[in-house]
């Protein structure tokens, strides 16, 4: 896995949760909220793409392997992507974001993770659309 860092997390009711250090070394990356997400090279219907491709319109949640959180984005303005199912890659995708296969990873249009569950909880559809509106202040 390659990683670039623009060396900080930041901290803001746009992102759930940050907590820990705010300027971790590049091999600390993996995901965290307030970080940038990882670039980690993948397939995506068959064809090359960079995870960092998934980002820039949407919300988008990259569920765990396991499908845990598959169904927790519907009806909420966010993109769901299973790793494994729609993205293929040579790298721990779970690792790389942070997660267990039970995870989920939300990520800001702008390529900032807003918030992860690194497991499953009770209620993923209502812990998803909690986050949201915290995230969005709504």
């Amino acid at each position: 896995m390659e990683a670039t860092t623009l060396g900080f997390r930041y901290c803001s009711d746009a992102v759930a949760d940050p907590g820990g250090n705010v300027a971790p070394l590049p091999a600390q990356l993996r995901g965290q909220p307030g970080s940038r997400a990882p670039h980690v090279r993948a397939t995506f219907s068959g064809r090359p793409i960079s995870t960092l491709d998934l980002y820039g319109r949407d919300f988008v949640a990259l569920v765990g392997s396991a499908g845990t959180w598959q169904h927790a984005g519907e009806g909420l303005p966010v993109q769901t992507y299973r790793i494994g199912a729609h993205l293929h890659s040579d790298t721990d995708l779970d690792a790389a974001h942070g997660i267990t296969p039970d995870g989920i990873v939300l990520v800001r249009p702008d390529g900032f993770v807003a918030w992860r569950s690194p497991g499953p909880v009770t209620d993923a559809a209502e812990s998803l659309a909690r986050t949201l509106r915290t995230i969005l202040a709504r």
